[in-house]
């Protein structure tokens, strides 16, 4: 689709504002629960969401198709897509993973530094889809530049973990949106994407569970309460992700959530958790280059 339409833009809206609540809730989480339990226990919460979304969509299916369908179960193993999307949400929950690790150190920072996964999936859907739109115009490179500069501003030294869990989360979250946008494209109904993905990432999740299982703090405590509502959340933002996916291209939804997530956010980090009473100098200049590198990839957007 390469109109902008009514539908794309509630579907952006949507997303935004689910995503901005839904991070909140997991930097708030990392504060006061253990995280490769919490992430665990999400994606279990998510992947019984996203299985009856599944599942009540197969019923009613079956009410006005007798006889097309066996049963979900029967279905997933036979088709490939299917198995590749389980696969994809198996890789996200590393991805989470370092989110949230990521969260632990900087909200504000890792919220900034975010869109640099959007570079990452819009490459590829360059590459691979053809959608080389946003690449055509200077103003792109001279976003992705600055992103990728105010990465040395941002983290000094002794902040090379948060650096690596960084990295590691918008190499993978880059990779899985862009097969977000893929599927989309391949027309795999929305409760089918979601009763495989976070199975999937339930499964993917019990790795860094298994990794850090001598990890401190008790999982059951007066605020676990934010982990089904953190599982409501992410689903509700996939979904509205996919939605957006299939209502508009990569190379429109990705410049308009980017800026319209990461501000907000990033403003909650500083100002919410107070993260800005430890910002220095350096760091505010690289606050500034990623805002400026943000705001090059929306305009070499809208000069397409």
């Amino acid at each position: 689709m390469d109109t902008f339409g009514s539908l794309a833009v509630v579907a952006i809206a949507s997303y935004i504002g689910i995503t901005v609540f839904a991070q909140s809730v997991l930097k708030s989480i990392t504060a006061d629960l253990p995280i490769a339990k919490s992430v665990s226990l999400q994606f279990l919460f998510a992947a019984i969401l996203g299985v009856l979304i599944g599942l009540a969509a197969n019923i009613e299916f079956e009410k006005t198709h007798p006889g097309v369908l066996i049963s979900l179960a029967v279905n997933i193993q036979f088709e490939k897509t299917h198995l590749i999307v389980f696969a994809a949400g198996f890789v996200n929950a590393w991805g989470a993973y370092c989110q949230w690790q990521a969260y632990k150190s900087s909200l504000s920072k890792t919220s900034i530094l975010s869109p640099l996964s959007g570079v990452i999936t819009a490459a590829l859907a360059a590459i691979l889809l053809g959608e080389a739109v946003l690449y055509r115009n200077p103003w792109s490179l001279v976003g992705i530049v600055l992103l990728f500069s105010s990465t040395f501003f941002l983290i000094g030294k002794g902040e090379g973990v948060h650096l690596k869990f960084l990295l590691a989360m918008v190499t993978i979250f880059g990779v899985v949106t862009f097969t977000m946008k893929y599927f989309a494209n391949s027309d795999i109904p929305l409760p089918t994407f979601l009763s495989l993905w976070y199975p999937g990432a339930f499964f993917g999740s019990l790795i860094p569970l298994w990794i850090n299982r001598r990890e401190p703090g008790k999982l059951l405590q007066s605020r676990s309460w934010k982990i089904p509502l953190a599982s409501m959340g992410i689903i509700a933002s996939l979904a509205s992700t996919y939605w957006a996916f299939q209502e508009a291209p990569a190379n429109v939804v990705l410049p308009i959530t980017s800026f319209g997530v990461i501000l907000p956010t990033m403003l909650v980090g500083l100002w919410y958790f107070k993260e800005k009473q430890t910002i220095n100098r350096k760091e505010k200049v690289g606050f500034l280059l990623g805002f400026l590198g943000l705001a090059a990839l929306v305009a070499a957007r809208q000069l397409t």
